[in-house]
């Protein structure tokens, strides 16, 4: 079985970039492109994680599991920032933020996931760090 992608991505357009400055950058993707990705995780600050050809983009406001449409923002040599523009696939744990000024003020970046989603990707983060940084073995079990 050949390996499995966990993410794809397809060009939406080159808005004022082009196809050699990618290239001469060694990167898929430059600032202004607009992209489909695959959402496959979150970061620590709660970003949207997807990748173009092995190329990590961080997107606020996109949800793991889902297939959103981005335009890059920034490009460092290993990964970039994207702005969410639409999501094209929503996540089943997206649910609509209770905050009326929730998109402008970001100031709680998780309220469009539901709560059950966001109790376990704190958990998951919490044991991630503990494991990672802390060298610590945590316990499974479920929350609660």
């Amino acid at each position: 079985m050949a390996a499995e992608r966990p993410f794809s991505a397809q060009p939406a357009g080159r808005a004022g970039s082009s196809a050699s400055e990618a290239a001469l950058a060694g990167l898929p993707v430059v600032k202004n492109d607009e992209v489909v990705i695959d959402i496959i995780g979150m970061n620590h600050d709660g970003e949207g994680v997807g990748r173009v050809e092995g190329y990590t983009l961080f997107a606020a406001g996109a949800l793991p599991g889902e297939k959103a449409r981005v335009k890059v923002l920034k490009t460092k040599k290993q990964y970039g920032y994207a702005k969410l523009l639409d999501v094209v696939e929503a996540s089943p744990d997206r649910v609509a933020a209770p905050c009326p000024i929730y998109d402008k003020c970001g100031g709680c970046q998780l309220q469009h996931l539901s709560y059950d989603a966001q109790l376990a990707w704190k958990r998951q983060h919490v044991v991630d760090v503990l494991e990672r940084i802390g060298k610590l073995r945590v316990a499974g079990g479920a929350p609660g």
